[in-house]
């Protein structure tokens, strides 16, 4: 299921921009959930709570509590797997938004017939992230170790160290088999 937040101090705009994506979403059969939010504390209360994972944030640059990009810059440092779409209708903006990753710039007007293309670079973007994960063996589980997390790996006889930003992870394979499964030219 894929969980989307839409955040604007306008309610207006809110309701707009969660009908067009539901209308988008609906039509090309994807499941999906959607949460509106006004201010940027719900947003941040929400992805804190880590319950449910937000797979794409849509939000206005301009906020009353909190200025967008950087809000956008703290998802980015705290939830890098949360894509994020700047909806504005503010066009001046167009360079700033540079500062903070982001999957597209859209202005609220364009919405309907840019979907298409956000989803398209939505699911290409998870792709390249999954490509980019470790699959490890380790005590007879599987588990899934991010690139970007993995520090280094270290050899203690016949063990591997996985060491990561917030574990680390001891398997069997030998070296060699794990740079071939992390084949670093992807």
């Amino acid at each position: 299921m894929l969980n989307i937040s839409i955040l604007d101090n306008s309610n207006a705009h809110l309701q707009n921009s969660s009908l067009i994506i539901e209308q988008f979403l609906t039509k090309n059969k994807i499941a999906h959930q959607i949460f509106q939010y006004k201010t940027p504390g719900q947003l941040i209360s929400l992805l804190s709570k880590d319950k449910i994972p937000i797979h794409i944030v849509f939000m206005e640059i301009v906020l009353e509590d909190m200025d967008g990009i950087e809000l956008a810059k703290w998802i980015n440092r705290n939830y890098p797997a949360c894509q994020i779409v700047f909806l504005t209708k503010e066009t001046s903006y167009f360079i700033d938004v540079y500062e903070a990753e982001h999957l597209y710039f859209i202005t609220k007007d364009q919405l309907k017939e840019r979907m298409s293309g956000v989803m398209e670079k939505y699911w290409e973007n998870k792709n390249k992230n999954q490509l980019k994960s470790l699959l490890i063996e380790s005590k007879g589980k599987k588990l899934l170790a991010k690139q970007t997390d993995i520090l280094y790996i270290e050899k203690e006889k016949r063990l591997s160290h996985i060491r990561c930003k917030e574990k680390c992870i001891t398997t069997y394979q030998t070296f060699e088999e794990l740079l071939l499964i992390l084949n670093l030219d992807k």
